[in-house]
């Protein structure tokens, strides 16, 4: 839902209100860790710092939501070889 109201505030040029929804949809993420929304909350900022020319602060979410979406596929890979060795047991 944060996510979505980023959008819709990116959309009406309020750039510091998307900025406040992404920045709260990441706490919310993060604590549900691991989760792919982590990395769509910093690949949001990411835009939403394009969009305020901020090209350090831009470049620094971009490689969080990257780091995050290999996080998240390295321990989706990882749940899923432990339920197949679980289910192998039977």
């Amino acid at each position: 839902m944060l996510c979505e109201l980023a959008g819709v505030c990116i959309a009406s040029d309020d750039i510091a209100g998307a900025r406040q929804a992404y920045t709260e949809a990441l706490e919310v993420a993060l604590e549900l860790a691991p989760s792919r929304k982590v990395q769509v909350a910093c690949a949001g900022l990411a835009e939403v710092e394009r969009l305020a020319g901020n090209e350090g602060a831009q470049r620094h979410w971009s490689e969080r939501a990257t780091q995050e979406a290999e996080e998240y596929e390295r321990m989706r890979g990882h749940t899923r070889r432990e339920l197949e060795v679980f289910f192998a047991k039977d």
